[in-house]
């Protein structure tokens, strides 16, 4: 009688191990292929929020022939100026607000009581913030808020500006949440009530929220009549305080100019921006420095994810700020791409600009009128 062979069932320890340790290998292998996917995909929403605020951008021009103001009425430079009708007095509105009906957004824009502040936050300064009398309890926008039957309710602090926008948040940060920093009242340059960041600035050249009006710098028509041009002049960017650019101003190019750019939530301090609808301290202006000062926080700190180096360990290359890891200045353009960070430009054509060009180069790109030929970066 024939004997039957035995069939073995299952594996052998040393099978199941090396089966183990391919799979291990694959898993190596595929993961970062997958974040990398992911990633890419994070990145092209980033891309496309800025392709709509450039058509966006655009269209507020084709219908007041100028470019949105990157902040109205500051509370860091109460000089008078009128806007809308308005003269003087804090009312901190963002030019990102004044973009919401060309982002369809017209329904949070209709409800916007622009004779209201969108933050009261001021430089220190015990004056009277506009659309309210001085001596009243800090509740400044009170008129903007979503249900307009709870205006009278001092609990209440869910404002227009608390709003969650796909379109003014890169996907590649975290989604941003609530803020608040009541603790110093509105005379605090930081107060804020409920606000929500964003990821994205206004080319503002070497101005900030601290600047005068745009049109102090403005002295196009003596260099278009072949004048001596002024050196404040030369530093604009496209965006400023109660004022902005015209095309016809953009002498450079619109393709070679700056209009907005990307920007981390998560900085040297926890006050900084951006922030979307409420003019914050720091909210909405992407600053480039005229030239490289050492003192202030290194020579890259305003370039494209520049660090300031004052807060920067010597030894671990980490930042000293506490859980805050990420030691880039408020105004300074900034993203979580590897390598760079996303821009569209005057044009409304979106590029990825690397960390790693010229420094130079990317000063003159924020500069509208200086006069200087530029080559972007392949």
């Amino acid at each position: 009688m024939s004997r039957l062979k035995s069939i073995r069932a299952g594996l052998t320890l040393v099978e199941l191990l090396v089966v183990i340790a391919i799979i291990g290998i694959l898993v190596s292998l595929l993961l970062p292929a997958v974040q990398a996917a992911r990633e890419a995909a994070r990145r092209m929403q980033c891309s496309n929020n800025l392709r709509q605020m450039g058509i966006a951008l655009h269209n507020y021009h084709n219908q007041y022939r100028v470019f949105p103001p990157a902040l109205v009425n500051s509370g860091r430079d109460l000089r008078p100026s009128p806007w809308h009708g308005h003269k003087g007095g804090v009312l901190n509105h963002t030019g990102f607000t004044l973009l919401l009906p060309h982002l369809e957004q017209s329904a949070l824009y209709d409800q916007w009581n622009f004779s209201l502040p969108s933050s009261g936050a001021m430089w220190n300064r015990p004056l009277p913030i506009a659309g309210q009398n001085s001596g009243q309890p800090w509740e400044y926008g009170r008129g903007q808020l979503i249900d307009k039957t709870r205006l009278n309710d001092p609990d209440y602090k869910d404002f227009l500006f608390s709003t969650y926008l796909n379109v003014y948040h890169c996907p590649s940060d975290k989604k941003p949440g609530l803020r608040s920093f009541e603790d110093r009242g509105p005379g605090f340059a930081y107060a804020a009530q409920n606000v929500r960041r964003s990821n994205y600035l206004f080319g503002t050249g070497w101005n900030t929220d601290f600047a005068g009006d745009y049109e102090l710098y403005n002295y196009s028509a003596t260099w278009m009549h072949g004048q001596p041009r002024r050196k404040l002049y030369e530093f604009q960017g496209m965006f400023g305080n109660n004022g902005a650019a015209e095309m016809s101003m953009v002498r450079d190019g619109l393709s070679n100019s700056v209009a907005m750019g990307e920007s981390v939530q998560q900085k040297l301090s926890a006050h900084f921006g951006p922030y979307w609808g409420a003019g914050v301290h720091g909210c909405c202006h992407g600053y480039v420095d005229m030239r490289v000062r050492t003192w202030v926080g290194g020579p890259n700190w305003s370039h494209i994810n520049g660090l300031d180096l004052r807060s920067v360990s010597p030894e671990t290359g980490q930042c000293t700020r506490g859980g805050w890891n990420r030691c880039v200045f408020a105004w300074v353009f900034s993203s979580h791409h590897p390598g760079g960070a996303q821009f569209v430009m005057g044009d409304g054509s979106v590029k990825f600009l690397p960390q790693r060009m010229d420094h130079k180069t990317f000063r003159l790109l924020n500069f509208i009128h200086d006069g200087n030929p530029v080559q972007l970066p392949d």
